[in-house]
């Protein structure tokens, strides 16, 4: 079973944090999370929350929505398709996978986590998807 987590991206305040516990109240409409930094309660409303996908990259770290990753698909494919390209992380299709320039073909990670590696996020490194 796979460890279901979060990261949030603090649009106010501009950094990223784990999230320690998310808080639903459906009668008042009240939506928060708790994150690592002091139990400090931040509504929802002012972040960006990003899944962890239950895989680690070729390094060993963490995927996350939102993750900017490197594929290099000669590791795998045939010397007629050779080619790296970096990919934002985001759950489509019902799966979480990467795509090169948003087109397809989509590569689910699953199959694909040994041969991408982490290389940022949308929030803080937005330049590395224009590579």
């Amino acid at each position: 079973m796979r460890e279901i987590k979060f990261r949030a991206w603090d649009k106010n305040n501009k950094k990223m944090y784990c999230v320690k516990k998310l808080h639903c109240n459906f009668i008042n409409d009240d939506y928060g999370m708790h994150q690592l930094k002091n139990d400090e309660f931040v509504s929802v409303n002012d972040v960006e929350l990003m899944q962890y996908t239950g895989l680690k990259d070729k390094n060993g770290k963490e995927i996350y929505e939102g993750d900017i990753v490197k594929l290099d698909t000669s590791e795998f494919k045939s010397d007629k398709y050779k080619h790296k390209f970096n990919s934002k992380v985001e759950y489509k299709y019902g799966m979480f996978c990467i795509s090169e320039n948003d087109k397809k073909p989509v590569y689910n990670i699953y199959d694909v986590r040994y041969h991408i590696e982490i290389i940022g996020n949308i929030y803080e490194d937005k330049e590395l998807l224009q590579e």
